[in-house]
């Protein structure tokens, strides 16, 4: 029997709809199963709609709806109460519908008396929450629907839960605040919505507890013994510094009144060494690679982890091999030869030198982007060949941005239970954060941002000098596809006046609005030649660019004349500015994305870039042209640059350098002594390892209001809201409801 057969209408292109019947005393584990059988199976779950308008209604039709029932039976069978109605009508359901399929799920073997009279010999699930994973019990739904289990690769379903650390040190401390009131009503509206988001997290993915990092000597599937980081009786500690001890925390918040529990491990060397897997004699094969754009610094993460690894071969005597692979992830899949990587000249491996590199731009091993681990339909299939290539690989070192982090977690969670790996023990996965957008979580500050920063300052500086010796406009655009770090910084750092605007993808603006207020503040300057400056981040489209795009697209009501002419004023520009029908396509896309509340993933394509800085430059030409006025706004031209690339192609400051080297040295430190599925990080003042299951929880970005935001807002002198005059006609993108 296939999956189709199991629809009221066979079609083997639509998923199966799977309702989920179950106790409130269960829902935290049965929440936890959904969010696996999310990536298989279209789910419902009751939590994650439970204060909709119509509940009861909702129930109805969703129950109707489904091919399958998956029936959690907790301690007792209920004899009354919602599930007793669900079961109910899920028998009577099959009954008439024999392609309806029901999977019994026994969460307890207590009190089962009366089902299992029920089901006789039907098949049946039997699982222990306290014991098995709720992966091992979706795993056992799947095989029972008789569909091919998707592995686990350990990434929420949402990409996008957590934009800031914050609101995940309150989501865990609520979890854990609330207990078993998570799963229950309240009287106050507010409070119910505040609960229904924390049971939408966990299902889409997010862990019920505060995670720990892994360490590969308290692995199930290690059976060696670690060994002391010493030779005969002297430690390596004056050659590396002091050990830190397990139990060394930091606290992810500086504020004492709350949060004091979420804590991660404190970065350093370690009294105690996994690899080499059999001791000091043993043999160590390492990987680095980039992946990713570059940024200054790259150079010296690849030298302090080169360098860290010889000085701990040079202690112990173990044989070390450290491969760099050229342009990251596509040499391992297209079977390329690495690099051998040692520190300088004077070793007598053959192999190429990365001490010289250290203080220099871009990437000695080069870099690439991978859009293939994006999508989750081919995800599974790139990680277990890029595992399979990894099979002779002890350590994994894997530097980059945001889609990078989960990839390295991605790796981990689906190579970590191989039995054909050829090595003993499980790849370990370690993760480096290199981002130019500066929006990892749980990184302080990038290495190579506040560089990018100051180079980004130089260009306002000049192009200011540009537009005010001439009747110009100029849009910037800088870094930050889903977030305007860069665009900010740069922004409050230039001297005031220079920058008239700043856009960024965390707050909306429209043409309209944009240019009204433009023309204003240079109307408001009294100078003879009228000048601006805007600066953009990559992913900051207009809310209004649809209605430019179709000229035969209705026009909103309640407009001005002016504001029509000014609409088609824009239309007929954009005509002229050779906008393609992929551009047309990428803004369409987008804003279609937008109003579903998701958000961009990865980096942001160049076709909607450029699309976007199109629709800005020539729409603000087209409406400033037309302003009235004593200056001479017929003849105001505008112009656009984007200096992105020579932003994160310079040299690194001594700052980048020597993080870079830090953040290499701590990771091998660590690498080395078993940990694994980590991020090395700099957290408020310390060097911290992360758990990648935190940093995959979502993408920082800068909260709207916020003091930051609001210093930008002061600088520029622009309005908070940019929207006007599009409010009433478009629909806004709201963020979810705050935790």
């Amino acid at each position: 029997m296939t999956a189709s057969d199991f629809r009221t209408t066979p079609d083997p292109a639509t998923r199966l709809r799977a309702f989920v019947s179950h106790s409130s005393h269960d829902s935290e584990y049965v929440l936890q199963v959904c969010a696996f059988l999310k990536r298989q199976i279209d789910v419902f779950v009751y939590e994650e709609h439970q204060f909709v308008n119509d509940f009861v209604s909702t129930i109805d039709e969703e129950m109707r709806a489904a091919d399958v029932f998956l029936l959690f039976y907790g301690r007792t069978f209920p004899d009354s109460g919602y599930q007793s109605t669900e079961i109910t009508t899920a028998f009577a359901l099959q009954r008439s519908n024999p392609r309806v399929k029901l999977v019994p799920v026994l969460l307890h073997p207590a009190g089962h008396a009366r089902l299992l009279s029920m089901l006789e010999t039907a098949p049946r699930i039997e699982v222990d929450p306290h014991r098995d994973a709720p992966s091992l019990c979706a795993y056992k739904v799947v095989e029972m629907l008789n569909l091919a289990w998707q592995a686990v690769d350990g990434l929420p379903v949402d990409p996008h839960l957590f934009s800031y650390e914050k609101d995940i040190i309150r989501f865990f401390e609520d979890v854990k605040g609330l207990g078993s009131d998570l799963y229950k009503g309240a009287e106050d509206p507010k409070e119910n919505e505040r609960r229904t988001v924390i049971r939408q997290k966990l299902g889409s993915g997010c862990p019920a507890q505060w995670p720990t990092v892994t360490n590969l000597c308290e692995h199930p599937l290690v059976r060696q013994e670690p060994y002391p980081n010493r030779k005969g009786d002297q430690t390596m500690e004056p050659f590396i510094g002091t050990y830190r001890p397990n139990s060394a925390m930091v606290s992810t918040a500086a504020l004492g009144e709350y949060f004091h529990r979420m804590n991660i491990p404190e970065a350093g060397p370690r009294e105690l060494l996994r690899f080499p897997t059999s001791g000091q004699k043993g043999n160590l094969r390492v990987g680095v690679m980039v992946l990713g754009g570059i940024a200054p610094g790259i150079n010296a993460v690849i030298d302090g982890i080169v360098q860290r690894h010889f000085l701990y071969r040079k202690f112990h005597g173990h044989t070390l091999s450290v491969h760099g692979y050229q342009n990251g992830l596509h040499s391992l899949l297209h079977g390329e030869t690495p690099v051998l990587l040692v520190p300088d000249e004077s070793v007598p491996d053959r192999g190429q030198p990365t001490s010289e590199s250290a203080n220099q731009g871009g990437s000695l091993l080069g870099t690439c982007r991978l859009d293939d681990l994006l999508d989750p339909k081919n995800r599974l299939d790139v990680l277990h060949s890029i595992g399979s290539k990894l099979d002779n690989v002890d350590i994994i070192y894997m530097i980059g941005g945001d889609g990078t982090m989960k990839a390295a977690h991605a790796l981990w969670s689906v190579t970590q239970n191989r039995r054909e790996r050829k090595k003993p023990v499980p790849l370990s996965v370690v993760a480096i954060p290199k981002t130019m957008d500066n929006d990892i979580l749980w990184m302080w500050q990038s290495f190579g941002f506040m560089s990018a920063v100051e180079k980004a300052r130089e260009f306002i500086q000049h192009l200011h000098t540009e537009v005010t010796s001439n009747p110009r406009v100029c849009v910037l655009q800088l870094f930050g596809s889903d977030s305007g770090f860069v665009v900010s910084h740069a922004v409050l750092a230039s001297a005031s006046g220079h920058c008239d605007v700043a856009l960024i993808p965390e707050v909306d603006f429209s043409i309209l609005g944009l240019a009204r207020y433009l023309e204003n503040k240079i109307a408001a300057k009294k100078a003879s030649i009228p000048a601006g400056l805007v600066v953009m981040g990559e992913a900051a489209v207009p809310v209004d660019a649809v209605y430019y795009l179709d000229a035969t697209r209705p026009l909103p009501v309640g407009l001005c004349p002016r504001d029509h002419e000014d609409i088609e004023a824009v239309r007929k520009n954009l005509v002229g500015s050779e906008l393609s029908d992929r551009e047309r396509d990428a803004i369409i896309d987008f804003d279609q994305m937008r109003t579903r509340h998701e958000r961009i993933q990865g980096q942001t394509s160049d076709v909607l870039r450029l699309a976007s800085l199109k629709i800005v430059r020539r729409g603000l030409e087209a409406v400033l042209q037309r302003a009235d006025g004593s200056v001479r706004w017929s003849e105001l031209r505008t112009l656009a640059n984007e200096p992105r690339h020579l932003v994160r192609a310079i040299a690194p400051s001594t700052s980048d350098i020597i993080m870079g080297q830090r953040l290499g040295t701590l990771a091998v430190d660590n690498a080395m002594a078993g940990y694994t599925d980590f991020m090395i990080s700099q957290w408020l003042t310390e060097y911290v390892l992360v758990p990648l299951s935190l940093v995959v929880l979502g993408r920082k970005r800068i909260p709207e209001a916020g003091i930051f935001w609001k210093s930008v807002l002061a600088k520029t002198g622009q309005p908070a809201d940019l929207v006007f005059p599009w409010p009433a006609v478009t629909t806004r993108i709201a963020p979810p409801a705050l935790i």
